[in-house]
């Protein structure tokens, strides 16, 4: 038999309180008329011998049964919205079709007259609030079959989905036992395309900073799927308490926190939200991450801020860059040559102060050299990554914040450094940058773990500022059930 493949405009009907008519009442018309009550339609079933469950369903007052042959008389009683012919007889289904056709009522036909008529009923997918309707135009009952049953896994994994954060930080793991967990270069590709092949991950981003890694995401819950992400990251191997797993609403109210400072190395500082942007926008140009993910993240820095204004009086605001240069005016302060590697957001704020203070700076790029003005160039020199090690022995003081997943101070270069002097190596980077084995005599090798720990911050009441925070996360709890509303469609006592 030919193959019939004929064009269709998708549509929903709104079949409401209005009447609608089956000719028919065995299994395919049962499958129609469940089609009919599901949209509270007003059902009538013409049918002599209709089968069991049809009619239980007339017998509970769901529809209304006439047990006789079809007549077109029917038709002078009801104005019908909608038609099905759907009785085991061709003839009558034909001649079911010519009488709508004369009274201009839309008729679908299940057998071979369906190409006569004008309309087709599509294999349906019904979730909590979607409804997903596949048609191959009549051509392939069995294609449209297969494509429901993949999609109907799909919006199941959809529905059940929530919010995701699985990460470490210096709070679970010190700086020595974290490094390998970070994703940099072609570890955060792998990742990557490992999630997408994923079933269950709709959306994600990949937060990477000098001192956390976390994955965030909109995901189904599923823990298998869990299990396969902690395995690929190496989490199976730590403890519990070496890196946390947040779903739903804890992870909504760890992202605001995160975002507020609060959870940084130093509390309240600012970068954190520049971070998180980038991480958004390098997901969004990859294809990883769409609307969900943006209206979480949209959502998070609006709640972050009013975190910060909690927070902000109980804490004293210290940047990281801040932080470097008080390490260094307390350890040599009349240390006058920098040398800063990376052009960054943390090398460009590195110059910056030390610009401001009066100190020359050697500032050196990898690729696109950084624009100076004239007054900058008198304190600020520009070198490339490649000629470094001709000047390190010029150097007192230098900070490394990169990128970069290898060392650019390596124990090999330890000659060319000066041995009449100290040398101050502060390593900003994750991966670390500097070599650790460099550390020994007057060359000292300065790590983000030991600037947390040189740095003591002013007492502050954490227990206020938690209980505050936690009131401010809570009071914006429905903008949390928003975004879940839009894609999972939960009632809010969930």
């Amino acid at each position: 038999m030919k193959q019939i493949n004929l064009p269709v405009v998708p549509a929903s009907l709104l079949v409401r309180s209005k009447p609608c008519l089956i000719v028919g009442g065995g299994n395919i018309a049962l499958a129609k008329i469940k089609h009919l009550i599901s949209g509270e339609a007003v059902v009538t079933v013409v049918d002599p011998e209709p089968c069991d469950e049809v009619f239980k369903l007339y017998q509970s007052g769901v529809i209304s049964l006439r047990r006789c042959l079809f007549e077109p008389d029917i038709f002078d009683e009801e104005a019908y919205t909608l038609v099905y012919a759907a009785t085991s007889s061709s003839t009558v289904n034909e001649k079911v079709l010519e009488h709508c056709r004369l009274r201009s009522i839309f008729c679908c036909a299940v057998d071979q007259n369906w190409t006569a008529g004008d309309f087709l009923t599509p294999a349906v997918i019904k979730g909590a609030s979607t409804t997903v309707a596949v048609s191959t135009g009549g051509g392939s009952h069995r294609r449209s079959r297969v494509i429901k049953e993949q999609l109907s896994r799909q919006l199941k994994a959809i529905e059940e989905a929530d919010l995701l954060v699985l990460g470490t930080s210096h709070n679970e793991l010190s700086l020595n036992r974290r490094e390998p967990f970070h994703l940099a270069a072609e570890r955060l590709e792998s990742f990557a395309a490992f999630l997408l092949h994923l079933r269950g991950i709709h959306e994600f981003m990949i937060l990477n900073t000098c001192n956390r890694v976390e994955l965030i995401a909109v995901a189904q819950g599923s823990l298998e799927s869990i299990s396969l992400i902690k395995q690929w990251l190496g989490y199976n191997k730590l403890e519990e308490n070496e890196y946390y797993c947040y779903w739903g609403w804890d992870a909504y109210s760890h992202l605001n926190t995160l975002t507020s400072g609060l959870l940084s190395q130093t509390p309240g500082e600012n970068h954190i939200v520049a971070q998180v942007k980038q991480a958004h926008q390098a997901a969004a140009s990859f294809g990883w991450s769409g609307l969900i993910m943006k209206q979480w993240l949209d959502t998070t820095l609006h709640v972050s801020r009013h975190l910060r204004n909690v927070s902000s009086p109980l804490l004293k605001q210290v940047e990281l860059e801040d932080l470097c240069v008080e390490y260094l005016e307390r350890k040599n302060s009349s240390i006058r040559q920098i040398i800063i590697i990376g052009t960054g957001m943390i090398g460009r704020g590195l110059v910056d102060r030390f610009y401001n203070l009066g100190k020359q700076i050697l500032w050196c790029y990898h690729q696109k050299q950084p624009e100076l003005s004239e007054d900058e160039r008198k304190q600020i020199t520009m070198i490339s990554m490649e000629n470094i090690e001709n000047h390190l022995e010029a150097g007192e003081a230098f900070f490394c914040a990169t990128g970069s997943a290898e060392f650019i101070l390596k124990n090999e270069m330890r000659k060319q450094f000066s041995e009449c002097r100290e040398s101050w190596l502060i390593d900003l980077s994750l991966p670390r940058n500097i070599d650790p084995a460099l550390d020994r005599g007057p060359v000292h090798v300065i790590d983000l773990d030991d600037l947390k720990h040189w740095y003591r911050r002013e007492a502050a009441d954490w227990d206020l500022i938690k209980y505050q925070c936690s009131k401010q996360i809570e009071e914006h709890r429905r903008d949390y059930e928003k975004i879940i509303n839009s894609f999972a469609c939960r009632s809010q006592e969930q």
